[in-house]
């Protein structure tokens, strides 16, 4: 917006960035009889926060455009205190005192979403603007269902003062009728599925390896409505159970029925847990340590396919 007064132009509003904002003011200037008075100049600039996890290690870069240091300070003291982050790496951090920090980045919902999203063992990227937040990575079908919740819940902890002043930042002078997070991710039936996950197992390298691919070639299939093994998939749970067994009773070991999600999702989690308990009490009759085994249901995501597909009434056993 320019309101001329005299030979005077000054203005206000909101532009993407700051070379945006030095346009607009030689824009004024390059126009006969006009002058872009600086000192008056109120074209806000609003706030970018950009965090990533280098893939394969703990270190989470911190770049962006913010208003103050000290919400910089605010943001690296939370990221520090994830368990799953070793370091924080500023890079490419701007500070100029005409971006507008959205109060949320301080506030506790979005620490829990930081904490959420960070401590999973995957690849992410979180970017977000006094508007919205969009997340990018690898999540459970679960903790999915969560972030769509971390709408609500850091939209009802931002002061109606504090919308009010970031309403006078946009273009339209209004804010999106909501407050948007968006999660681009790829799901996955549990985090001991996830390109990070690393077992607490111990055993060296080697041999976690030989196990892993032993357990990878032992997954159970079921009959679409049924919860008995069948005969052919006996052969499976002896070589699981006999790699299990060598392994020590150290090592720890979930057993997981996956489901599909989604519509009627509730009846089909508790036949993967039933199948679960079968696989588990059939591995307890070859030789395995009862408390070795952790039984739970892995959920595929809805849409991902269809009820009866194979992938869908299977038993996976993965190590802790």
């Amino acid at each position: 917006m320019a309101a001329a007064g005299g030979m005077d132009v000054e203005l206000s509003g909101a532009v993407p960035g700051l070379d945006d904002r030095i346009r607009a003011q030689a824009i004024v200037d390059g126009i006969e009889g006009l002058r872009a008075i600086d000192r008056n100049n109120a074209l806000k600039v609003p706030a970018r926060v950009d965090l990533r996890m280098e893939p394969g290690s703990g270190r989470l870069q911190f770049s962006g455009r913010l208003g103050s240091m000290e919400t910089a300070r605010k943001m690296v003291e939370q990221l520090q205190a994830l368990e799953s982050v070793d370091a924080v790496l500023t890079k490419d951090l701007v500070f100029d005192p005409l971006v507008v920090d959205p109060e949320y980045l301080t506030q506790a919902p979005f620490v829990q979403l930081l904490t959420d999203f960070f401590e999973l063992p995957g690849n992410g990227i979180l970017l977000a603007t006094e508007c919205g937040i969009r997340l990018q990575g690898v999540a459970t079908v679960k903790l999915g269902e969560s972030w769509a919740r971390a709408e609500e819940r850091i939209g009802r902890t931002v002061r109606p003062e504090v919308m009010q002043a970031a309403a006078q930042m946009t273009s339209q002078g209004d804010l999106p009728d909501r407050f948007r997070v968006r999660a681009e991710a790829k799901f996955y039936p549990s985090a001991l599925h996830m390109p990070r996950y690393r077992p607490d197992a111990p055993l060296t390298a080697e041999r976690l390896s030989a196990l892993t691919d032993v357990l990878g070639g032992s997954e159970i299939a079921f009959p679409v409505g049924g919860a008995e093994v069948m005969p052919e998939q006996q052969g499976k749970l002896e070589q699981a159970a006999r790699g299990m067994r060598a392994a020590g009773e150290r090592v720890r070991f979930v057993v997981g029925g996956f489901y599909l999600a989604g519509d009627g999702g509730a009846a089909r989690e508790r036949l993967a847990g039933q199948r679960a308990e079968t696989v588990a009490d059939a591995l307890v009759a070859l030789g395995v340590v009862p408390g070795q085994m952790e039984v739970t249901a892995f959920a595929l995501p809805a849409g991902s396919g269809e009820p009866e597909a194979p992938e869908s009434h299977r038993v996976e056993i993965r190590v802790r």
